[in-house]
């Protein structure tokens, strides 16, 4: 059996990549960014993100503490989807132009 898989990239900006294709979070709505996230992360498919799952987002890493927010090692749905949000609505930095 053959398994395709869809790449998606969540931007700073609020910009979803989806197969190359950009879609504007406000566009398909930001809890469908958040499933599909969740969804690509969730490797075993056990409605939770381990913190081995979450070795593939450096910056969950980095912030887990913040989020797991019943510290039991695995975040749910709403946990990520707050992740999720604050990344789409952080400032992006601007690269002075020359």
């Amino acid at each position: 059996m053959r398994h395709t898989h869809t790449f998606a990239v969540l931007l700073a900006s609020g910009t979803l990549l989806i197969g190359g294709q950009p879609l504007l979070a406000e566009e398909i709505g930001y809890e469908s960014i958040a499933a599909s996230s969740f969804d690509m992360l969730d490797a075993d498919s056990n409605g939770t993100i381990s913190q081995s799952e979450a070795t593939a987002s450096p910056q969950l890493v980095e912030q887990w503490a913040e989020y797991d927010i019943d510290q039991n090692g695995a975040l749910d749905m709403s946990e990520f989807a707050a992740f999720e949000q604050q990344l789409i609505d952080q400032p992006t930095e601007s690269v002075p132009e020359e």
